[in-house]
């Protein structure tokens, strides 16, 4: 569930954002330079960082909840609460990465494609949907699956808010395979996991290619 909501968001919120800075035309570098500043963190300083900041008794999210009068939230500890601390945290640092990077393929599309296509009298909607997506295809694609890799062995963001609860409820699998070597001792069930996780995330990475570049086949 993690996965599938964090690399969406990501993906949909760094597109917007990507188009928003595709009209800047004064000061894009100084904008994208401060952009890149939360995936610059390591992900041991974020995961403690937003915990504070979603700490039930002293973090700030639950003050500006209860100054608009909303009950405070146990956000670490209780369900939907964990997921949606996990998915916040994750989309602020990484959607302005894919920004950037679907920033750049927006700037690979030819003017004259554009110019032609608003000639024809193709506009808005239009030219983002038989133009602008088409030529960014490639760049989706590269962006998603480095989300879905970075979100697959994500271990220090959802150990510092959740530690993987409310009872196992956001153990993703870098927590399951600390778990599984450290707390039970288990090497050789950790490594077979770990194995197998390579197994399948190729399994998925290879769907997710053949779909995005549209060469899937329903059998």
């Amino acid at each position: 569930m993690v996965l599938v909501l964090a690399v969406t968001a990501q993906l949909v919120l760094g597109f917007l954002l990507a188009l928003a800075l595709h009209r800047v035309r004064r000061g894009r570098g100084l904008v994208v330079s401060l952009l890149l500043i939360p995936s610059a963190i390591a992900p041991i300083v974020a995961g403690i960082a937003w915990w504070m900041l979603f700490n039930a008794r002293t973090g700030p999210v639950n003050a500006l909840l209860e100054m608009a009068g909303i009950a405070p939230i146990e956000w670490t500890v209780t369900m939907p609460g964990a997921l949606v601390a996990i998915v916040v945290a994750l989309v602020w640092q990484w959607t302005p990465f894919v920004a950037v990077f679907l920033l750049g393929g927006l700037t690979t599309i030819p003017p004259s494609v554009l110019e032609a296509a608003r000639l024809d009298g193709a506009q808005g909607w239009h030219t983002l949907r038989h133009i602008t997506l088409p030529y960014l295809r490639p760049f989706f694609l590269v962006a998603g699956l480095l989300m879905i890799l970075e979100t697959v062995r994500l271990y220090e963001v959802p150990y510092y808010l959740t530690q993987g609860g409310p009872g196992n409820e956001t153990v993703l699998s870098g927590i399951y395979l600390f778990k599984l070597a450290f707390n039970f001792r288990n090497f050789g069930g950790a490594s077979a996991m770990a194995l197998l996780f390579v197994i399948v995330l190729s399994a998925i990475a290879t769907l997710y290619v053949r779909v995005v570049s549209g060469k899937g086949r329903t059998v």
